[in-house]
């Protein structure tokens, strides 16, 4: 493509996003993408601002990925990435006001609020009375006026022809309850055409749709920002008004005992484990966090039942406290520095005691965070990152392709310290504690699987020497579930339910994998949808 006709296709685009046309502005980033090869990374960015504007969060990240593998150190695009993350996980409360009363005919919508990204999926109930209503039709009007038809039938699935309206029939225990998954998010009106009506003054409109913001931000003192509002109810978890209920209880019981008897029959082979809670924000910095802490929250009573069944526990505030920049304002997850001091907490739990703090160095880096992101306009601050002085081998052997439960990391370094093997369960936390670890042992594997850990058969396929098992303070309300393979844990269900980018970018890390990779093995199969495990 020439140079000129590559500006027209910019110039185009520069100006459909300046008259709010995301949708033209897509179609000319995609032309320039396509054809003008030296211009890959504006329109990859061009294309990743108009997805995020279209909502589209998926792609939108999956652009920013393509971006990172062209400069992975750009501070732009960490920006960018952080605005992303930070949207879709805005949350919203879907309102239904009442426009007519139709008898036999009620919507009900979801109790809770939901993440901005979750709006294509809203599970709506429907309550039928009559036959009038039960072979009705439901209609859905848009925000641009198109109406869309569902007929209401019990006996026959239905299958929308117009896209963009996912949907799930799922028959209840009564014939006139029905649970519908829809995409609301340019749905303006709900109504309903009875039995007989055919043409559209036929409808009577029941309801109007209206979304409502609701922060996920809370601001507190000298700038500090703290997760708020969000599925685990972190504020109600500080202040002790979530506690566990007699059956939680019993699970985190269970749980602690299945724990503590594998890994004792694993030790008999040597094997040590640190289960490591990450603290809350506001559990280490109280001071900058506008809520009181309660007496008592399920950080004690977890702590309380592991400590009981003899599961070596890890939950480091003191130690996070007196390390200076162990957190940031604008993110939630602990720092290079704080995930280091959490760290050398486990080492001495497995009784590798060293000098580790003179191998490791931090240095400022802007960040915008998974809060800072949240914010109108965003906000930035300090992150202190990990810096390695001398020579450092450590590589990366192996990752998944996923950001979230699926994602499984393997580093290698050959001139480690410990030369043995660390296996790493758990989530965004755990992956900067897995980072870290590769500097000091040979190698490390990391699996991000939260609600499923530790899997027994990944331990005794590695010859793990050491198990991190790490949750969140704010996930405590759930007891995660010792399974023995990958085959039982989240990981098939996380997969079955990819996106398209994201599959496609799974395969390609399987396709680059090494033959006898079992964790690139078995996410192919996976993909494919077995689940047959091949670790162990």
């Amino acid at each position: 493509m020439r140079a000129q006709e590559a500006q027209e296709w910019i110039r185009d685009a520069q100006t459909a996003v300046a008259s709010g046309d995301h949708e033209a502005a897509l179609h000319c980033w995609r032309g320039l993408l396509a054809q003008a090869p030296d211009h890959r990374a504006e329109a990859l960015s061009g294309l990743a601002e108009a997805y995020l504007a279209l909502e589209d969060y998926a792609e939108a990240l999956d652009a920013v990925a393509s971006l990172t593998a062209l400069d992975p150190q750009s501070p732009s695009l960490r920006h960018l990435r952080s605005r992303i993350l930070g949207r879709a996980t805005q949350r919203l409360e879907l309102r239904l006001d009442p426009l007519a009363d139709v008898p036999g005919f009620r919507v009900i919508g979801p109790e809770d609020s939901l993440l901005r990204r979750e709006v294509n999926a809203v599970p709506l109930q429907l309550q039928l009375g009559g036959a009038s209503v039960s072979r009705g039709r439901l209609v859905l009007e848009k925000a641009d006026g198109a109406v869309h038809h569902l007929a209401l039938t019990r006996d026959t699935d239905v299958t929308p022809r117009r896209s963009g309206l996912r949907h799930l029939w799922r028959r209840l225990r009564g014939s006139d309850h029905l649970t519908l998954r829809i995409n609301l998010r340019h749905i303006r009106r709900i109504g309903i055409i009875r039995h007989g009506g055919q043409a559209d003054d036929a409808v009577v409109w029941t309801h109007a749709v209206r979304w409502v913001d609701v922060p996920t931000c809370l601001e507190g003192h000298d700038g500090w920002l703290f997760l708020t509002n969000d599925g685990n109810r972190s504020d109600a978890i500080f202040t002790g008004q979530l506690q566990l209920s007699a059956w939680r209880r019993l699970a985190w019981v269970h749980y602690a005992w299945r724990l503590s008897r594998g890994i004792r029959r694993l030790g008999r082979s040597g094997v040590k484990l640190a289960f490591v809670i990450a603290p809350s924000k506001e559990s280490v910095l109280p001071q900058f966090y506008p809520l009181a802490r309660g007496a008592r929250t399920l950080s004690d009573s977890v702590a309380v039942i592991l400590r009981r069944a003899g599961v070596p526990l890890v939950f480091p505030v003191a130690r996070l406290a007196g390390t200076p920049d162990s957190y940031c304002r604008t993110d939630t997850h602990w720092s290079h520095a704080g995930a280091f001091a959490a760290l050398e907490d486990c080492l001495e739990q497995f009784g590798l005691h060293g000098d580790w703090r003179s191998q490791i160095d931090f240095a400022p880096l802007e960040v915008m965070g998974d809060l800072g992101g949240k914010m109108t306009p965003a906000v930035t601050d300090m992150m202190q990152v990990a810096r390695w002085p001398g020579r450092q081998n450590a590589q990366v052997l192996y990752r998944s392709g996923l950001a979230t439960t699926g994602e499984i990391v393997i580093f290698d370094n050959p001139d480690a310290a410990v030369q043995e093997v660390l296996v790493v369960f758990g989530g965004s936390s755990a992956a900067t504690l897995a980072y870290l670890a590769s500097r000091i042992f040979r190698r490390v594997v990391r699996v991000n699987c939260p609600s499923t850990q530790p899997v027994m058969d990944v331990i005794a396929a590695e010859g793990a020497a050491y198990v991190i098992c790490q949750t969140n303070e704010r996930y405590l309300l759930h007891a995660p579930r010792v399974v023995r393979g990958l085959r039982d844990s989240a990981i098939p269900a996380a997969v079955a339910a990819l996106d398209a980018p994201t599959r496609a970018r799974v395969q390609a890390a399987c396709d680059a994998a090494a033959a006898d990779n079992a964790y690139a093995g078995f996410l192919a199969q996976c993909l494919r949808d077995k689940t047959t495990d091949p670790v162990g």
